[in-house]
């Protein structure tokens, strides 16, 4: 489950494209049980697919709604807003880390916990996460800040917010649903606000194929990784 994971990783930083770990993680093990004969339980995996579908649409509908008050709650200059945004969109980025920390860090930890126990299956998804995103991360940073969306002050700080809050509300409800799916939803529902024309259709376009692709390329590559070893 972990070696495609990774490859699956691997492919998508390198297209400079944000992998839903979740979906992949989830194809993994749905393709190995597949391949062992370990029943799947249909109810948990359709919930799961569920909060997919949801989690853009919900992240959207929220960074829209915070744009269009903050948009309503102008600053008198350009200099002051950069400041007081990006100050509390850094103040932000604390609920962000939490929340999106709970879920896939919880997701993570889940694989290899029991291997590993969970102290060191903790110190193990903290630390390969944030050497991942200190080494590249930057690439698939630019593709949802610059490429999917112009963001600015008060479109990063919706987009932030409205990501983290919808990635919470599931993970109190114990579902790991996927961070790329709500950051996406988020920033392409403050862009939304600016107008359409602040979206980038081509990079929509592909993340949306790549949100499809994830789970089925995981689920056979798990089953054609079982099937030769």
């Amino acid at each position: 489950m972990l070696t495609v994971t990774i490859a699956m990783v691997i492919v998508a930083t390198a297209m400079k494209l944000p992998l839903p770990i979740t979906q992949a993680v989830f194809g993994a093990a749905i393709g190995s049980g597949i391949f062992q004969g370990i029943p799947v339980a249909a109810g948990n995996v359709s919930l799961v697919v569920l909060s997919w579908a949801l989690t853009p649409f919900a992240a959207a509908a929220f960074s829209f709604i915070v744009s269009r008050v903050l948009r309503h709650r102008s600053i008198g200059s350009v200099g002051g807003a950069v400041v007081v945004y990006g100050a509390i969109t850094i103040a932000a980025s604390f609920y962000t880390s939490y929340s999106f920390g709970a879920n896939t860090l919880g997701l993570i930890m889940g694989v290899v916990e029991g291997d590993l126990g969970w102290e060191a299956a903790f110190v193990l998804a903290v630390a390969a996460t944030s050497f991942g995103g200190l080494l590249a991360g930057e690439a698939v940073s630019k593709t949802i800040g610059e490429r999917l969306a112009n963001l600015g002050p008060q479109t990063a700080f919706a987009a932030q917010v409205s990501g983290a809050f919808t990635v919470h509300l599931f993970t109190q409800q114990g579902i790991p649903t996927s961070i790329s799916h709500a950051i996406i939803g988020g920033v392409s529902g403050g862009g939304a606000e600016k107008g359409v024309s602040a979206l980038s259709r081509d990079t929509a376009v592909k993340l949306v194929a790549l949100w499809i692709a994830t789970p089925l390329l995981s689920l056979l590559m798990a089953m054609l990784l079982h099937a030769v070893s």
